[in-house]
């Protein structure tokens, strides 16, 4: 019962993940009820997005489109949330690294993920000053934006073979 028990003993809607819920605590400190309320209403619409977006996409999954959809979902999800500390954003930073090596024009996002991780966790092991938050704040919005385009940017649609071979047949 100890995550339970937390619930009801902290009253921020972010414990130093890089979320928008930072900003929204500062600018209104009594906005912990509505804030809890409202964003988790906007977690399950935008689960719901996701899961419709990536049913759109296809009904045969590949590997590059499960590791895109895996890796959207554990940073949006977060980012979403209420309530979550920095290190709910690690599995994040594990799947965009399996994404890019399976998706080499992915590594900006590993890069973006790992410095907004590293902002986060400063405030808590190095005791800097809030603004780091912030500027993680703004870094992984970024990643979120290029993970959302990449994922609607249509999919190789290269042979089996692979581009390699794809090139050699035409030539």
């Amino acid at each position: 019962m100890i995550y339970a028990n937390q619930m009801d003993y902290y009253k921020r809607l972010s414990m130093n993940a890089a979320n928008p819920y930072v900003v929204i605590q500062t600018i209104l400190p009594n906005s912990f009820d509505v804030g809890v309320k409202v964003g988790l209403v906007l977690a399950v619409v935008v689960a719901l997005a996701l899961v419709a977006a990536f049913v759109r996409r296809g009904r045969e999954p590949s590997r590059d489109r499960l590791l895109m959809m895996a890796t959207l979902s554990l940073t949006v999800m977060p980012y979403v949330l209420p309530e979550m500390h920095e290190r709910y954003f690690f599995p994040a930073s594990a799947m965009a690294f399996l994404l890019a090596v399976a998706r080499p024009r992915a590594w900006p996002v590993v890069v973006l993920i790992q410095f907004a991780d590293l902002c986060a966790y400063t405030q808590f092991l190095l005791l800097a000053p809030p603004i780091w938050l912030n500027v993680g704040i703004v870094i992984i919005t970024c990643a979120i934006g290029l993970l959302i385009w990449m994922f609607a940017q249509k999919p190789d649609t290269a042979p089996k073979g692979g581009r390699v071979q794809a090139l050699a047949t035409r030539q």
